[in-house]
């Protein structure tokens, strides 16, 4: 988390540090962003105490303006992004005996996963 802080910051210190006028072309950056989110099963809509699962989202975003016609804008949005999921089924009796193979399945989906997307 220091790491990526730093980065953002590093990155806004530098983006903002121009020795020239900056040239008009297609490509320039506008607007530069970072988005951080943190979600998890525990909310006001959907609160299920059969599984847990959280997520951290990392996304980094960068505005270019392409032009204008009549009285339309037109802006492109490249955001890169990093989301970790992590999940865990907490109710074994959830896969039944009836399944194929319920016992390995019960293992597997108990067991707690990451996931790095």
């Amino acid at each position: 988390m220091k790491i990526i802080f730093l980065f953002i910051t590093l990155l806004f210190g530098f983006s903002s540090l121009t020795a020239q006028d900056s040239k008009k072309g297609l490509f320039n950056i506008k607007k530069v962003g970072f988005l951080y989110n943190n979600a998890n099963e525990k909310n006001f809509i959907f609160n299920d105490k059969d599984f847990s699962y959280s997520t951290n989202t990392y996304k980094l975003q960068a505005f270019f303006n392409l032009g204008t016609w009549k009285s339309l804008k037109f802006e492109l949005i490249l955001q890169p992004q990093i989301k970790i999921l992590e999940h865990q089924l907490l109710n074994k009796q959830f896969v039944l005996p009836t399944e194929k193979n319920y016992q390995e399945k019960r293992t597997e989906f108990t067991t707690p996963k990451t996931m790095h997307l």
